[in-house]
Protein backbone atom coordinates (compact mmCIF):
# COMPACT_ATOMS: atom_id res chain seq x y z
CA UNK A 1 0.00 0.00 0.00
CA UNK A 2 3.09 1.93 1.09
CA UNK A 3 4.72 1.90 -2.29
CA UNK A 4 1.35 2.57 -4.80
CA UNK A 5 0.75 5.68 -2.28
CA UNK A 6 4.47 6.93 -2.85
CA UNK A 7 4.30 6.11 -6.41
CA UNK A 8 1.35 7.98 -7.17
CA UNK A 9 2.85 11.03 -4.89
CA UNK A 10 -0.13 11.69 -2.65
CA UNK A 11 -0.22 14.55 -0.32
CA UNK A 12 -0.22 13.44 3.04
CA UNK A 13 -4.37 14.00 2.91
CA UNK A 14 -4.86 11.92 0.15
CA UNK A 15 -1.97 9.34 1.58
CA UNK A 16 -4.63 8.86 4.74
CA UNK A 17 -7.89 8.33 2.64
CA UNK A 18 -6.52 5.37 0.82
CA UNK A 19 -4.71 3.77 4.25
CA UNK A 20 -7.84 4.42 5.95
CA UNK A 21 -10.10 2.65 3.09
CA UNK A 22 -7.78 0.21 2.80
CA UNK A 23 -7.98 0.16 6.62
CA UNK A 24 -4.21 -0.47 6.80
CA UNK A 25 -2.02 1.51 8.82
CA UNK A 26 0.47 3.91 7.37
CA UNK A 27 4.06 3.16 8.56
CA UNK A 28 4.91 6.79 7.98
CA UNK A 29 1.66 8.14 9.73
CA UNK A 30 3.44 8.81 13.07
CA UNK A 31 5.60 11.39 11.36
CA UNK A 32 4.28 12.39 7.82
CA UNK A 33 0.65 12.97 8.68
CA UNK A 34 1.08 14.61 11.97
CA UNK A 35 4.36 16.56 10.28
CA UNK A 36 2.54 17.90 6.89
CA UNK A 37 -0.64 18.78 8.80
CA UNK A 38 0.55 21.26 10.88
CA UNK A 39 0.17 19.05 14.22
CA UNK A 40 4.30 19.03 14.66
CA UNK A 41 3.68 20.80 17.91
CA UNK A 42 1.28 18.30 19.10
CA UNK A 43 3.58 15.54 18.37
CA UNK A 44 6.11 17.15 20.03
CA UNK A 45 4.06 17.78 22.99
CA UNK A 46 3.28 13.82 23.36
CA UNK A 47 6.93 12.93 23.13
CA UNK A 48 7.68 15.07 26.51
CA UNK A 49 4.52 13.84 28.53
CA UNK A 50 5.75 11.00 30.61
CA UNK A 51 2.21 9.18 30.83
CA UNK A 52 0.50 7.27 28.10
CA UNK A 53 -0.84 9.97 25.34
CA UNK A 54 -1.76 9.44 22.31
CA UNK A 55 -3.23 11.73 19.60
CA UNK A 56 -6.36 11.27 17.71
CA UNK A 57 -7.82 12.89 14.14
CA UNK A 58 -11.15 14.02 13.52
CA UNK A 59 -11.82 10.48 12.61
CA UNK A 60 -10.63 9.40 15.89
CA UNK A 61 -7.49 7.27 14.07
CA UNK A 62 -4.38 7.73 16.05
CA UNK A 63 -1.85 9.38 14.27
CA UNK A 64 0.32 10.31 16.94
CA UNK A 65 1.78 8.17 20.44
CA UNK A 66 4.31 8.65 23.30
CA UNK A 67 6.59 5.44 24.17
CA UNK A 68 3.97 5.09 27.76
CA UNK A 69 0.91 4.75 25.06
CA UNK A 70 2.48 2.29 22.85
CA UNK A 71 3.24 0.11 25.64
CA UNK A 72 0.14 0.02 27.27
CA UNK A 73 -2.10 0.24 23.48
CA UNK A 74 0.24 -2.24 22.14
CA UNK A 75 -2.61 -4.20 20.61
CA UNK A 76 -3.99 -1.09 19.06
CA UNK A 77 -1.29 1.12 18.84
CA UNK A 78 1.35 -1.09 17.58
CA UNK A 79 -1.35 -3.09 15.07
CA UNK A 80 -2.29 -2.29 11.68
CA UNK A 81 -5.93 -0.37 12.40
CA UNK A 82 -5.27 2.65 13.76
CA UNK A 83 -8.98 3.75 14.25
CA UNK A 84 -9.98 3.79 17.88
CA UNK A 85 -13.45 2.66 16.88
CA UNK A 86 -12.51 -0.16 14.61
CA UNK A 87 -9.89 -1.21 17.52
CA UNK A 88 -12.50 -1.43 19.88
CA UNK A 89 -15.37 -3.02 18.24
CA UNK A 90 -13.33 -5.19 15.21
CA UNK A 91 -10.44 -6.69 17.29
CA UNK A 92 -11.38 -9.60 19.62
CA UNK A 93 -8.38 -8.73 21.97
CA UNK A 94 -10.18 -5.46 23.18
CA UNK A 95 -12.84 -7.44 25.11
CA UNK A 96 -10.40 -8.60 27.36
CA UNK A 97 -8.23 -5.87 27.69
CA UNK A 98 -10.62 -2.92 28.23
CA UNK A 99 -12.55 -3.78 31.19
CA UNK A 100 -16.43 -3.29 31.57
CA UNK A 101 -16.45 -3.53 27.83
CA UNK A 102 -19.84 -2.96 26.44
CA UNK A 103 -20.50 0.33 29.14
CA UNK A 104 -17.06 1.76 28.02
CA UNK A 105 -18.11 0.48 24.31
CA UNK A 106 -21.47 1.93 24.22
CA UNK A 107 -19.95 5.50 25.87
CA UNK A 108 -17.64 5.63 22.85
CA UNK A 109 -20.20 5.56 20.03
CA UNK A 110 -22.38 8.42 22.18
CA UNK A 111 -19.11 10.25 22.43
CA UNK A 112 -18.31 10.06 18.47
CA UNK A 113 -22.05 10.82 17.67
CA UNK A 114 -21.57 14.12 20.19
CA UNK A 115 -18.21 14.66 17.96
CA UNK A 116 -19.17 14.12 14.41
CA UNK A 117 -22.86 15.44 15.20
CA UNK A 118 -22.16 18.51 12.86
CA UNK A 119 -20.67 16.11 10.04
CA UNK A 120 -23.71 14.43 9.22
CA UNK A 121 -22.59 14.73 5.06
CA UNK A 122 -19.03 13.91 6.14
CA UNK A 123 -18.49 11.05 3.32
CA UNK A 124 -15.49 9.48 5.78
CA UNK A 125 -17.58 9.81 8.51
CA UNK A 126 -20.47 7.84 7.06
CA UNK A 127 -17.94 5.40 5.69
CA UNK A 128 -16.95 4.55 8.96
CA UNK A 129 -20.19 4.01 10.89
CA UNK A 130 -21.50 2.03 7.90
CA UNK A 131 -18.53 -0.22 7.94
CA UNK A 132 -18.60 -0.57 11.71
CA UNK A 133 -22.91 -1.08 11.83
CA UNK A 134 -21.56 -3.75 9.09
CA UNK A 135 -19.15 -5.43 11.09
CA UNK A 136 -19.82 -5.34 14.32
CA UNK A 137 -23.50 -6.04 16.04
CA UNK A 138 -23.07 -4.07 19.18
CA UNK A 139 -21.64 -0.80 17.68
CA UNK A 140 -24.91 -1.20 15.25
CA UNK A 141 -27.21 -1.54 18.87
CA UNK A 142 -25.33 1.47 20.20
CA UNK A 143 -25.27 3.60 17.09
CA UNK A 144 -28.93 3.02 16.81
CA UNK A 145 -29.33 4.54 20.62
CA UNK A 146 -29.03 7.40 19.35
CA UNK A 147 -27.41 8.77 22.86
CA UNK A 148 -24.85 11.82 23.04
CA UNK A 149 -22.06 12.75 25.15
CA UNK A 150 -19.11 14.54 25.53
CA UNK A 151 -15.89 12.93 25.68
CA UNK A 152 -14.83 13.51 29.02
CA UNK A 153 -12.21 12.21 31.78
CA UNK A 154 -12.63 9.89 34.41
CA UNK A 155 -11.23 6.24 35.38
CA UNK A 156 -10.54 4.16 32.81
CA UNK A 157 -9.54 0.64 33.85
CA UNK A 158 -7.32 -2.05 31.17
CA UNK A 159 -6.67 -5.52 31.96
CA UNK A 160 -2.96 -5.62 30.41
CA UNK A 161 -2.12 -9.02 29.15
CA UNK A 162 1.53 -8.61 31.01
CA UNK A 163 0.94 -5.96 33.21
CA UNK A 164 -2.07 -7.11 34.95
CA UNK A 165 -4.53 -4.52 35.98
CA UNK A 166 -4.10 -0.79 35.29
CA UNK A 167 -6.01 1.94 36.44
CA UNK A 168 -6.02 5.42 35.11
CA UNK A 169 -8.07 8.82 35.08
CA UNK A 170 -7.95 9.94 31.81
CA UNK A 171 -7.65 13.36 30.44
CA UNK A 172 -8.83 14.90 27.06
CA UNK A 173 -7.13 17.77 25.53
CA UNK A 174 -8.37 19.91 22.16
CA UNK A 175 -5.64 21.99 21.03
CA UNK A 176 -7.82 25.37 20.35
CA UNK A 177 -5.69 25.98 16.79
CA UNK A 178 -6.24 22.29 16.17
CA UNK A 179 -9.81 21.40 16.91
CA UNK A 180 -9.90 18.47 14.83
CA UNK A 181 -7.71 16.95 17.10
CA UNK A 182 -7.72 15.35 20.25
CA UNK A 183 -4.30 14.45 23.09
CA UNK A 184 -5.49 11.97 25.26
CA UNK A 185 -3.53 11.33 28.28
CA UNK A 186 -3.92 8.29 31.16
CA UNK A 187 -2.59 9.73 34.33
CA UNK A 188 -2.24 7.16 37.31
CA UNK A 189 -5.12 6.81 39.48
Amino acid sequence: MANIADALHLPAGQRADLFEIARKRDPEASTQEVSETGATPLAAALSSITAPAYLLDRNWSACGSNAAARALFAQWLGGSEPNLLRYVFLDPTARQFICDWENRARRLVAEFRADTAARTDDEEVASLVEGLRRASPPFAQFWKDHRVLARDGGTRDFNHPRDGLARYEQVTLVPTTRSGYKVVMLIRG
